[in-house]
């Protein structure tokens, strides 16, 4: 079974993670598709809707594993020059 604390679990979200993080760079959110990330991570679409419900659910789990670290953590956005976590979560409104 594919647990939360299942090693294939773990990799495959990671795989999922890294796929949709770097389909990021280079095209609009609401432009990318779940087909795209699961080329892009070398998976079936049935193992990512295994390990989430949607876009917005990587989403989340992305932003939940961002915002566990320490707030001054240094970051690169895409969209500016380098800040941290804590600023992000302050004044970001998009990531709230």
């Amino acid at each position: 079974m594919n647990t939360k604390n299942n090693k294939r679990y773990k990799i495959n979200c990671e795989k999922i993670e890294t796929a949709f993080l770097t389909l990021i760079l280079n095209h609009k959110y609401e432009d990318i598709t779940i087909s795209q990330i699961c080329e892009a991570a070398e998976i079936n679409r049935s193992t990512f809707y295994a390990n989430f419900i949607d876009l917005y659910d990587l989403e989340t789990a992305i932003k939940e594993k961002l915002f566990t670290l320490p707030d001054d953590t240094i970051v690169y956005p895409g969209h500016s020059e380098k800040t941290t976590i804590g600023f992000e979560k302050n004044y970001n409104m998009y990531v709230r």
